[in-house]
């Protein structure tokens, strides 16, 4: 694998204005939704955001595709900054790099047929000459991703869930896309459809060597499509490590919680016992913590957790964790009494 990554995201921090007052609004504040995340991509590999709703996966990803500004930090494509670069390297970035939103449905106009949609950015990046090519261009990305291509006369309402969101990936590969940001992209789906859609993009990873950022926040999900995992809470990195590594040996009490979570929902699957209970979502949301951002719902927080903010260090290799209570290279928890 080629070791140079084609985007990387380097402290990136957004704020949002927290506002009070019917008739006329007044800040009162700012909302920190996302706090210091940074992270690369590297060719070939799916790096995984996850965490609760509201944690901040989402605006990471749409700082990702140039539609948010970081209120500090930036992306790097290639080593140039996105949002410094040049007219000609931002082009190429927004042609490299695809989103597939968790609804593809909404993202297309629904007068136009899909092959319309798909030759769109294909004409706007100036990359076939002539109508026929194009059309010869979206018939072969619909049969990529496992429509018809007779399919391209089609408007979007005729598609099923799963159809549709083929057709949102399409989109990327008819332009020639190498990084594709998944937003939840199987979420709104049948289970048996899920899989159809994550053996897609296993095969179209093997098959273009393609890069993906993949948020989402159904680990099971994850587990089968992840290389690599960043594990949000309140907008900061928690933990960070090969998706192998986290599982099998998750190191942050909040990353042990998720992984419980979908552990007591399977169990609760096959023993057919009825609904099990699960944690809070975490807020959207909210002004910069003084001390860990899971302090407040951690049972082993003490003094040093609620008043420094733990820096990610590696425990073992390539894998990281922000918590002041695991030791490293050793995995255990030090004994840390409240003040």
């Amino acid at each position: 694998m080629n070791h140079e990554p084609i985007v990387e995201a380097k402290d990136l921090v957004k704020d949002y204005p927290k506002k009070e007052g019917f008739l006329i609004e007044r800040r009162v504040g700012w909302n920190r939704v996302v706090d210091g995340v940074s992270f690369t991509l590297l060719p070939g590999e799916t790096l995984s955001l996850v965490g609760e709703s509201g944690c901040g996966k989402t605006v990471v990803a749409r700082m990702v595709m140039t539609l948010v500004k970081p209120t500090a930090g930036t992306i790097l494509f290639r080593g140039d900054d996105v949002f410094r670069c040049s007219p000609q390297t931002l082009r190429e970035y927004r042609r490299t790099v695809h989103l597939v939103y968790q609804n593809p449905l909404l993202s297309l106009n629904p007068r136009r047929t899909v092959g319309e949609s798909i030759a769109l950015p294909i004409r706007n990046f100036g990359l076939y000459n002539t109508a026929k090519e194009r059309a010869m261009r979206v018939a072969e990305v619909l049969e990529t991703v496992g429509l018809n291509g007779m399919y391209a006369n089609r408007y979007p309402h005729e598609f099923s869930g799963g159809q549709i969101q083929r057709v949102g990936i399409a989109r990327g590969l008819a332009s020639g896309a190498q990084v594709f940001v998944l937003d939840e992209p199987v979420s709104a789906l049948d289970v048996s459809i899920q899989a159809q859609i994550l053996n897609l993009l296993r095969d179209l990873k093997e098959s273009l060597g393609l890069t993906m950022l993949f948020i989402g926040n159904n680990l099971n999900v994850i587990q089968h499509v992840a290389d690599r995992i960043v594990v949000l809470c309140h907008g900061r990195m928690i933990e960070v490590g090969p998706t192998s590594s986290v599982f099998a040996h998750p190191l942050h009490p909040h990353t042990r919680r998720l992984l419980d979570a979908i552990l007591s929902v399977d169990r609760a699957h096959r023993a057919s016992t009825g609904p099990v209970a699960r944690g809070g979502e975490v807020a959207m949301g909210r002004e910069p913590a003084i001390g860990c951002s899971y302090a407040e719902d951690c049972p082993q927080a003490c003094g040093e957790c609620r008043s420094a903010v733990p820096q990610l260090r590696t425990i073992e290799a390539e894998h990281s964790v922000a918590c002041h209570q695991i030791e490293p290279l050793t995995h255990s928890t030090k004994e840390c009494a409240d003040e």
